[in-house]
């Protein structure tokens, strides 16, 4: 095999940053790596030390798909991996010209792939870092130990920008939290159990920032919060901005989301709230982190939605609780 590689890429925000675990011991073997990713996810990839270029593209346009597929077919890229289970992936693989492909046994791909991999039993129960494992593990035996998950930061003249953009004239260092979650409703802590959360922070003097798509500021917060010096709201800020207040901030709280895997690969000490998903499928695997997983019988679920229509499984963990596990990150006393 050896040679040129492509690897389509999920759609998710976290799984993208979970499979960046996976690209160490493939450079090893291939010398030249081509990211095909959806444009929301592509700055995961940016500076990667592994990755050789990024093909961003809109996977609902057809158009676009034929011009990815085009870059593909003219950089001769003859084997292909697809970390998403979907035929549309196969298939901008198979019209850029890519013979030997793998990835999921699912919507048709099967047949169209050199090798495919199938769930079985254990998923769900073993982490999705594994599966992605198994499925390159199609192509060769990849020693995939002692991997870690790669996420670029920003250099000093971005770091400068971001200071001068949100008046951080004392730097970041304070909490940053994700209330949101684009899987579903089955995710999301209820937000006014954040609202509690972020004014036990701010009586600490802790700085407190809040992240989400420009979407989520429909979500309104308290005056009090909102007019506290040590609150920042950082809802549609861009992607690369995230990043760098991440990285040099002292510890995450939120759902399972693409953000809280950022956190994650940035080794920023976590507090996580589970609902429809569990830990040992989608949890961090590299910051220290505090997990909170009510462990009711519905769960896991996976659904985006609660089909019993209580939620319990998130209502019933507690703002004081999750503070405390906060302030244990932060090395701080209740």
């Amino acid at each position: 095999m050896g040679g040129r590689l492509l690897i389509r890429m999920p759609n998710w925000l976290g799984d993208c940053v979970m499979a960046t675990k996976c690209l160490a011991p493939l450079k090893g073997y291939f010398k030249d790596i081509t990211i095909l990713a959806s444009r929301n996810t592509e700055s995961v990839f940016k500076n990667n030390p592994y990755v050789s270029r990024v093909i961003s593209y809109d996977r609902k346009s057809f158009k676009d798909t034929l011009r990815a597929a085009a870059e593909i077919r003219k950089r001769g890229i003859k084997t292909g991996v697809s970390l998403t289970p979907s035929f549309s992936s196969c298939l901008v693989m198979m019209l850029g010209g890519v013979r030997a492909r793998f990835g999921y046994d699912s919507d048709l791909c099967g047949l169209f792939l050199k090798r495919a991999y199938k769930r079985d039993r254990e998923h769900g129960r073993e982490h999705v870092i594994k599966e992605f494992e198994k499925i390159f593990g199609l192509m060769n035996g990849f020693d995939f130990r002692g991997t870690k998950q790669f996420l670029y930061a920003g250099d000093r003249m971005f770091e400068k920008q971001v200071k001068k953009a949100r008046g951080l004239k004392r730097g970041v260092k304070g909490v940053v939290i994700a209330p949101f979650a684009r899987y579903g409703d089955s995710k999301i802590w209820p937000f006014d159990r954040y609202e509690e959360l972020i004014r036990m922070l701010l009586k600490k003097r802790l700085k407190v920032f809040i992240t989400g798509l420009a979407e989520d500021r429909a979500h309104g917060l308290a005056a009090d919060i909102r007019k506290s010096r040590f609150f920042t709201d950082l809802r549609g800020a861009p992607l690369e901005e995230i990043k760098y207040i991440l990285a040099n901030s002292s510890a995450f709280i939120g759902n399972d989301s693409g953000i809280m895997h950022m956190a994650d690969a940035l080794n920023v000490p976590c507090v996580v709230i589970f609902g429809a998903t569990a830990p040992g499928w989608g949890g961090p695997v590299q910051a220290k982190a505090e997990i909170f997983y009510a462990g009711i019988d519905c769960q896991p679920c996976f659904d985006r939605k609660c089909r019993f229509g209580h939620y319990n499984c998130l209502k019933e963990i507690k703002a004081a609780d999750v503070y405390k596990a906060a302030l244990k990150l932060l090395k701080k006393r209740v």
